[in-house]
Protein backbone atom coordinates (compact mmCIF):
# COMPACT_ATOMS: atom_id res chain seq x y z
CA UNK A 1 0.00 0.00 0.00
CA UNK A 2 1.43 3.21 -0.44
CA UNK A 3 0.79 6.18 0.86
CA UNK A 4 0.88 9.96 0.15
CA UNK A 5 0.18 13.02 1.90
CA UNK A 6 -2.11 15.67 1.55
CA UNK A 7 -1.04 18.64 -0.05
CA UNK A 8 -2.60 22.36 -0.21
CA UNK A 9 -2.83 24.59 -3.51
CA UNK A 10 -4.50 27.46 -2.26
CA UNK A 11 -7.67 26.75 -0.47
CA UNK A 12 -8.02 23.01 -2.21
CA UNK A 13 -6.66 20.26 -1.25
CA UNK A 14 -4.45 18.30 -3.39
CA UNK A 15 -3.15 14.36 -3.83
CA UNK A 16 -0.50 13.50 -6.35
CA UNK A 17 -1.16 10.21 -7.77
CA UNK A 18 2.07 8.17 -8.33
CA UNK A 19 2.78 6.85 -11.86
CA UNK A 20 2.40 3.29 -10.88
CA UNK A 21 -1.02 3.95 -9.59
CA UNK A 22 -1.77 6.09 -12.77
CA UNK A 23 -0.88 2.79 -14.44
CA UNK A 24 -2.28 0.36 -12.35
CA UNK A 25 -5.72 2.16 -12.46
CA UNK A 26 -6.02 3.17 -16.17
CA UNK A 27 -6.12 7.12 -15.15
CA UNK A 28 -4.29 9.54 -17.00
CA UNK A 29 -3.52 13.13 -17.00
CA UNK A 30 -5.93 15.38 -18.37
CA UNK A 31 -9.19 12.32 -17.65
CA UNK A 32 -11.80 13.42 -16.04
CA UNK A 33 -12.22 10.64 -12.30
CA UNK A 34 -15.42 9.76 -10.54
CA UNK A 35 -14.92 9.89 -6.53
CA UNK A 36 -17.12 8.53 -3.71
CA UNK A 37 -16.36 8.08 -0.18
CA UNK A 38 -17.82 3.95 0.75
CA UNK A 39 -17.10 3.57 4.60
CA UNK A 40 -15.03 6.34 4.80
CA UNK A 41 -12.92 5.16 1.78
CA UNK A 42 -12.07 7.43 -1.05
CA UNK A 43 -12.85 5.25 -4.51
CA UNK A 44 -11.35 7.08 -7.34
CA UNK A 45 -13.03 5.65 -11.12
CA UNK A 46 -11.94 6.81 -14.29
CA UNK A 47 -15.25 7.52 -16.22
CA UNK A 48 -13.49 4.63 -19.23
CA UNK A 49 -14.20 1.92 -16.43
CA UNK A 50 -17.97 3.09 -15.41
CA UNK A 51 -18.83 2.89 -18.69
CA UNK A 52 -17.21 -0.04 -19.11
CA UNK A 53 -19.25 -1.61 -16.46
CA UNK A 54 -22.39 -0.15 -17.38
CA UNK A 55 -22.09 -1.47 -21.14
CA UNK A 56 -21.33 -5.02 -19.42
CA UNK A 57 -24.24 -4.39 -17.14
CA UNK A 58 -26.56 -3.91 -20.34
CA UNK A 59 -25.12 -6.74 -22.35
CA UNK A 60 -26.35 -8.96 -19.35
CA UNK A 61 -29.73 -7.68 -19.16
CA UNK A 62 -30.47 -8.06 -22.47
CA UNK A 63 -29.38 -11.81 -22.64
CA UNK A 64 -31.28 -12.38 -19.83
CA UNK A 65 -34.43 -10.68 -21.58
CA UNK A 66 -33.72 -12.54 -25.04
CA UNK A 67 -33.35 -15.86 -23.01
CA UNK A 68 -36.26 -15.69 -20.43
CA UNK A 69 -38.00 -18.54 -21.31
CA UNK A 70 -34.57 -20.63 -21.29
CA UNK A 71 -33.55 -19.59 -18.05
CA UNK A 72 -37.39 -20.26 -16.87
CA UNK A 73 -37.27 -23.86 -18.16
CA UNK A 74 -33.85 -24.23 -16.25
CA UNK A 75 -35.10 -22.98 -13.05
Amino acid sequence: MAQQQVTQIGNTAALFLPPDILEQTGIHVGDTIEMSVVDGMLIVSSLQEIEREQRIRDAIRDVFARRKSAYQRLA
